[in-house]
């Protein structure tokens, strides 16, 4: 069989020779011996953002935390997305007791299709919404054997995994029904993965909710203390998402014309409350792009919110403009996306107009920069009113800001920290804040 890489290359001698020596392991290859030692191994989201999965290994049982995807740039071209590299896991699969996630956002799940035969399908513990989520992405799998998910309810306490390692689950905010932190019980302590995190408050004073879901940790003794630290580079507190849904309430209440809300189709709590300002001002709503829609599908599923006002976008001419609002993907300038294609004019049913106001509910990933600034160029091109997080308060980060994390580390007492996801500044930067707040820096992982 040709490789259709090299069956180009004319040059002699491009193939290594079968004789050849292989390279002998370096010490800091080989593996040690776990003997009663805990080994905590990230296989993704660490010195990059995405890509998130962890494995706690004690004795002879391995509990993976999260099996996320990468989503790829200019730097990947002809990549859909990247998946965690674990040989590691596969090599030990009959040791792997569960996999245990934090939330549904697809940097957390969407590997799971990919990878979950090849760690042996263990069984799958999650709460509703994440569960929900999981299902619906492994439909597109049907050649995949059922999974295993048992769904965790809120009042659980301590799940037995095996005799030596309990997992729990505690409750915490980001931007996604259901999102929890999770705690590994082992015999030395408590391991804690916050996953994604930011913490609702009022003018930098954290919200009654906030104290209280961070009460169970005054008397528990938590060994490793691993935490989000994509937001760490920005000081202060994020504005609450209150004040945020307050503002994009009054600016549909004023428009003259058609809204149109561009925002993450993983913002699903936001999205609950879109429909809500919707239903307050009169509005039909429109749900365009693949993944937004699927997730308002789990939205009826759940009943979180009155979906009666929902009309197809086939429907759109049959309303004024002034009784429709629009939930949209596309924010972040994706090309084939629903807000690039009116802005392009090659939507099959929308053509922007003067008086529709388009408000884009999301700041820039880094590494969109330009993608989201061709979208700007084209959306001015049609003279409609154009509202961004830069212009107003219409959005705030599912992740905690430096001094959001530096009250969370204030309310958990470890011994040990490691920061994750992020980029390699981002991670020194969370130690620099935990050496800062008392933690020796011989206890901080990077």
């Amino acid at each position: 069989m040709s490789n259709t890489y090299t069956s180009g290359l004319r040059h002699k001698n491009t193939h290594r020779r079968t004789n050849a020596p292989i390279a002998a392991k370096k010490p800091h290859d080989i593996i040690p011996a776990l003997g009663d030692s805990i080994r905590i191994i990230p296989l993704g989201g660490v010195e990059e953002i995405g890509k998130n999965m962890t494995v706690i290994e004690f004795k002879n049982d391995i509990i993976v935390v999260d099996a996320g995807i990468q989503f790829t740039d200019d730097d990947t071209p002809g990549v859909d997305y990247i998946l965690p590299n674990i040989k590691y896991l596969e090599d030990r699969k009959d040791r792997i007791r569960a996999l245990v996630i934090t939330h549904g956002h697809l940097d957390h799940i969407g590997g799971i299709p990919y990878l979950i035969t090849r760690l042996g399908n263990p069984p799958i513990y999650t709460r509703e919404f994440g569960a929900l989520l999981i299902q619906k992405r492994q439909v597109e799998f049907p050649h995949l054997p059922p999974l295993n998910i048992r769904i965790v309810e809120a009042s659980d306490k301590s799940i037995p995994i095996t005799p030596d390692l309990k997992v729990r689950f505690f409750g915490l905010t980001h931007s996604i029904p259901d999102s929890t932190g999770v705690i590994i019980e082992t015999p030395y302590g408590d391991i804690v993965n916050t996953g994604d995190v930011r913490v609702e408050n009022e003018n930098g004073v954290p919200a009654e909710k906030e104290v209280e879901q961070y009460k169970m940790f005054k008397d528990r003794k938590v060994l490793l203390f691993t935490m989000d630290s994509t937001g760490i580079d920005k000081s202060g507190f994020s504005p609450s998402e209150t004040s945020i849904l307050k503002n994009i309430d009054s600016i549909v209440a004023t428009a003259p014309g058609r809204v149109i809300l561009a925002t993450f189709a993983s913002q699903v709590e936001r999205i609950v409350e879109f429909l809500k300002t919707a239903k307050r001002y009169g509005r039909k709503v429109l749900i365009e792009g693949r993944s937004m829609k699927t997730n308002v599908e789990i939205i009826k599923h759940l009943n979180l919110v009155e979906t009666d006002h929902i009309v197809p976008i086939e429907d759109i001419e049959k309303y004024p403009p002034n009784k429709i609002l629009m939930v949209a993907t596309g924010a972040q300038g994706e090309e084939f996306a629903a807000l690039m294609r009116m802005s392009n004019k090659t939507h099959k049913f929308i053509r922007l107009q003067r008086s529709d106001t388009i408000i884009l509910s999301s700041s820039v990933i880094p590494g969109n920069d330009k993608a989201v600034e061709k979208l700007k160029d084209n959306l001015f091109r049609h003279d409609a009113k154009i509202i961004t997080y830069l212009d107003s308060d219409v959005h705030t980060s599912g992740h905690g800001k430096r001094g959001e994390l530096e009250w969370v580390h204030k309310q958990i007492l470890y011994k040990y920290f490691m920061p994750v996801h992020g980029s390699h500044f981002r991670l020194k930067m969370h130690a620099e804040l935990a050496a800062n707040l008392g933690c020796p820096r011989e206890n901080i992982i990077v």
